[in-house]
């Protein structure tokens, strides 16, 4: 007596046909299988349905239960270093430590930076003085060797 192997071709899980080799890329992620559709559109179009399958989403609510709070949860870290909410309290600095002084400015300024800011700023001048500029620009062209 001999035993043949019967294959059945998978079915579309959206419309019901045969189906191809096009599979949900999140339940190939999650492990779970048999999803697969005869077409892009069919997947589209049973999409609102199919994503149940995934299980809920988690929201920020179930996070802070079961751990700290994490600001940006799709964030791909490079390193063991993550952000740690809630933050902790405001820690006194010793008076024997200098403060900087934009601690006391109620916008958190910095005085020295204020006044450097008019030194380095880049000023636009006006039409008269691109006139100017290229005639300096021309006659500086044959001193320095550059040839036009």
């Amino acid at each position: 007596m001999s035993t043949a192997a019967v294959f059945t071709t998978p079915s579309c899980i959206g419309c019901g046909g045969e189906a191809s080799s096009l599979q949900c890329p999140n339940c190939v992620k999650l492990g779970i299988e048999g999803s697969v559709f005869c077409s892009q559109q069919c997947f589209k179009s049973s999409w609102p349905t199919h994503k149940l399958l995934h299980g809920p989403k988690t929201t920020s609510t179930t996070s802070t239960t079961s751990g700290p709070f994490n600001p940006w949860p799709n964030y791909s870290y490079s390193g063991p270093l993550r952000p740690f909410y809630p933050l902790s309290a405001k820690r006194h600095v010793p008076p024997a430590i200098q403060r900087p002084d934009y601690a006391d400015h109620p916008k958190g300024h910095s005085a020295c930076e204020m006044r450097m800011k008019g030194i380095t700023d880049i000023k636009v001048r006006g039409g008269g003085n691109k006139k100017q500029m290229a005639i300096l620009t021309s006659s500086m062209l044959p001193i320095l060797g550059a040839r036009r």
